[in-house]
């Protein structure tokens, strides 16, 4: 059952939410004797590809609950006689799986745009082209997949990893 899944069995736990939620489907039956070889990557790779952001997301999750709850301050005053001035003030511990959770989305939207153009482009059976049945001066859906891609490019620009750049300041004492 899904509940006994390793929570970092990301694809596992995908592909058997989505057999799941496709038992008895009219869809599944419809393709018993299909002829198609196989679908897009955008189709096919769905537990990977959201299996693996499944897993930055619970990293993140865990990271974030012992950085929560752990001591930040500098120094870390024990008594009046044991003082430690170090670095627990770092970000570092959050930067990386931030850095790994902003991959993992900027790739559910990669995937997402894929299926959305697959399902515009009229080459699926019961599909017309745009999603309109006669497009002529209507661009049907053509507009909101401009905009989907145009986000996926963006989200790439935007999830350069933040953790790899520090500089030093304060005469080399902020390194």
């Amino acid at each position: 059952e899904l509940h006994q899944l390793r929570p970092y069995a990301g694809s596992t736990y995908v592909a058997s939410r989505m057999h799941k939620m496709l038992e008895g489907s009219e869809i599944l039956k419809s393709h018993d004797h299909c002829e198609r070889v196989q679908d897009q990557y955008s189709l096919r790779c769905i537990p990977q590809v959201h299996g693996a952001s499944r897993n930055a997301w619970l990293h993140l999750k865990k990271t974030l609950e012992i950085e929560l709850n752990s001591v930040t301050d500098n120094p870390i005053i024990f008594n009046e006689n044991h003082t430690v001035s170090g670095g627990h003030f770092h970000a570092q511990p959050l930067a990386l799986p931030l850095d790994y959770a902003a991959f993992a989305a900027a790739e559910i939207g990669n995937i997402s745009d894929r299926r959305i153009y697959f399902s515009l482009e009229g080459k699926i059976e019961g599909l017309p082209k745009l999603l309109m049945a006669d497009t002529g001066l209507n661009s049907g859906f053509m507009i909101p997949q401009y905009t989907s891609a145009a986000l996926v490019s963006e989200n790439k620009t935007l999830c350069f990893p933040a953790s790899a750049d520090s500089i030093p300041t304060s005469l080399g004492q902020e390194d």
